[in-house]
């Protein structure tokens, strides 16, 4: 890796940073990184040639991850922005390419331990996972890390090593143990993934109504957008709207009726409903609420 004595960190203890892994993460991680001043040297990737970047990254090498071709220096910080099924194997890899004294390696899945970069900690690195609690698309701009949760867990070394870093990226680093980093990840599939788990639900409710007039996304897209941007700006509960809120039990009582042709939906809708009723009770009590809720138990417990 070239030197690098002039570039600066948010880290002091880094000297250059690496990236493996050319997927929506990996190429925003890199321009945010290139955005916020950070020293980006080299990303790796299996097949160097066909890798295109953006003009902003034009200046960094890139190079091949396999076959002991890329070898560490003294300060590196390396990401492996890679599936999950690849960590374990790309760390194995990248063991075999030297002594790993004085760097630190972080990998970035949701659901994964640090532990599967032992091979490397075995070498002398100090390893962390670092996971962006946000969703990457193709084309995710540098401010996709901005205001964010990037969990770290892992060694304290490393860890301290990343979270100047992750402020740099304008992100809020949080420090979890291995359970609640798998807690943090499995309440993020929660509230990103399931989202589109749950406009499939509206889709299927709505089909004969929409028809091929507008999709649903149209339908329900900017209710669902003002909703997540109230929950963000003030809070879910200080924003909850809607029937089970007010205790209005006879419109929950007419939503269940129209799903009884849907046993699945209709479960779903009752399983939500009583977490919304949770909520609901935490701002305001009504006194129908304890009805909404002997209405939707039995229909879970079936």
């Amino acid at each position: 890796m070239r030197n690098c004595k002039a570039m600066k960190s948010g880290s002091q203890n880094v000297s250059g940073i690496a990236i493996a892994g050319t997927g929506s993460l990996g190429r925003c991680l890199a321009r945010a990184l290139v955005a916020a001043g950070e020293p980006l040297q080299v990303i790796l990737t299996r097949d160097p040639g066909s890798v295109i970047l953006p003009e902003e990254l034009a200046s960094i090498q890139v190079r091949a991850s396999g076959n002991g071709l890329f070898s560490p220096s003294q300060g590196l910080l390396l990401f492996l922005a890679v599936p999950d099924d690849a960590i374990g194997p790309l760390a194995v890899s990248l063991s075999k390419t030297g002594q790993w004294e004085g760097t630190t390696v972080a990998h970035c899945s949701g659901a994964m331990p640090a532990s599967l970069l032992q091979p490397l900690k075995s070498k002398g690195a100090a390893i962390a996972a670092f996971h962006p609690v946000q969703t990457f698309a193709p084309g995710s701009r540098p401010e996709t890390f901005h205001n964010i949760c990037i969990s770290l867990q892992g060694d304290d070394e490393a860890a301290g090593r990343l979270e100047p870093v992750a402020r740099a990226l304008g992100a809020n680093p949080l420090r979890v143990d291995e359970a609640g980093k798998l807690k943090l990840h499995l309440a993020a599939v929660f509230i990103s993934n399931y989202l589109a788990g749950l406009m499939e639900a509206a889709r299927e409710i709505t089909g004969d109504v929409i028809g091929n007039k507008m999709t649903v996304e149209q339908v329900l897209g900017p209710i669902h957008v003002k909703a997540a941007q109230n929950i963000a700006q003030s809070g879910h509960r200080q924003t909850l709207t809607g029937p089970i809120l007010r205790g209005d039990i006879e419109t929950v009582r007419k939503h269940l009726q129209a799903l009884d042709d849907n046993p699945d939906l209709k479960n779903l809708y009752a399983r939500l409903g009583l977490y919304t009723l949770r909520a609901a009770r935490a701002t305001r009590r009504e006194s129908s609420h304890d009805a909404i809720e002997h209405l939707l138990g039995p229909i879970v417990d079936d």
